[in-house]
């Protein structure tokens, strides 16, 4: 794969692009140094950043960042190149830069990395062997996209996964094998997408979840089709079990709230029955 990649980038050409950094320490990230890009520009494929420019704190070189943030910028497409720049880097992020597509061969120089944030940006389909090569990867946010579709095991390779976050995307379905090599997931957050069902299968192996975030779905308690599929699944809180799109489906979505609390006493349940109540109107 690698080297038919490498064959095409000798016919198209790869492009080189400056980066300019205001280099920061952020206390959101217990004092991490970062380079924060300025005037930062890429609307075509295949762009490599050849160029670095920017002051460094006294005292700082390349080698003390850690994190690179492309935020309010136009980076339609991600550039290579950063490795070569900033070795020990871990934290990436694309904020709000109108990126449309992300493909395996712009992040398989990034195997290092632990937290990849591409939030707010016009994402709107994952390929399958998109994060193949991302095994140190902690932290994944792709949150405020516009996601359809997650395919089978598009999740398969991130074995040190932690916290995923695809809230306020387009999903309406998900299948049970998305999360299936996930084992070390403590936080999921789904809210403010298009469920109306999860097959409660996905929950059953991830024995170290502690948080859900399913609020704001069509009629998101209605996903629970059998408490057993909870297995050893130790979640310590799911927050708001909506059930307000049609009322009818009210008494089915308490009935399983009614059954989780009183199954799994270390479920902290957030919303209480007269809120559900509320939400259905």
């Amino acid at each position: 794969m690698k080297s038919l990649v490498f064959c095409l980038l000798l016919v198209i050409g790869v492009q080189g692009i400056e980066l300019i950094c205001n280099y920061i320490t952020v206390d959101w990230k217990d004092g991490a140094y970062i380079c924060d890009a300025v005037n930062f520009t890429a609307t075509k494929r295949y762009l490599e950043v050849d160029s670095l420019h920017g002051e460094h704190i006294e005292n700082k070189t390349n080698f003390d960042v850690t994190a690179i943030r492309i935020d309010s910028q136009t980076a339609e497409y991600m550039p290579w190149g950063f490795d070569k720049f900033f070795p020990n880097m871990t934290d990436y992020a694309i904020i709000e830069s109108k990126l449309e597509k992300i493909q395996r061969s712009d992040l398989e120089n990034l195997t290092f990395l632990k937290v990849l944030s591409l939030n707010d940006n016009e994402i709107n389909q994952l390929l399958a062997d998109t994060f193949d090569d991302m095994t140190n990867l902690e932290y994944l946010s792709l949150s405020k996209n516009k996601i359809k579709e997650l395919p089978d095991n598009v999740f398969r390779a991130l074995t040190n996964l932690q916290g995923l976050y695809i809230d306020s995307n387009e999903l309406s379905e998900i299948s049970f094998k998305v999360l299936e090599n996930n084992t070390m997931l403590k936080e999921l957050a789904l809210n403010n997408n298009q469920l109306e069902y999860i097959n409660s299968e996905i929950f059953g192996h991830l024995v170290n979840l502690e948080y859900v975030n399913l609020s704001s779905n069509k009629c998101i308690g209605i996903f629970i089709t059998s408490i057993k599929h909870f297995g050893s699944a130790r979640i310590k809180e799911i927050l708001k079990l909506n059930c307000n799109n049609v009322e009818k489906k009210f008494e089915q979505c308490k009935e399983d709230y009614e059954k989780l609390r009183f199954h799994y006493n270390l479920l902290l349940l957030e919303e209480k029955n007269r809120k559900y109540k509320s939400d259905a109107g």
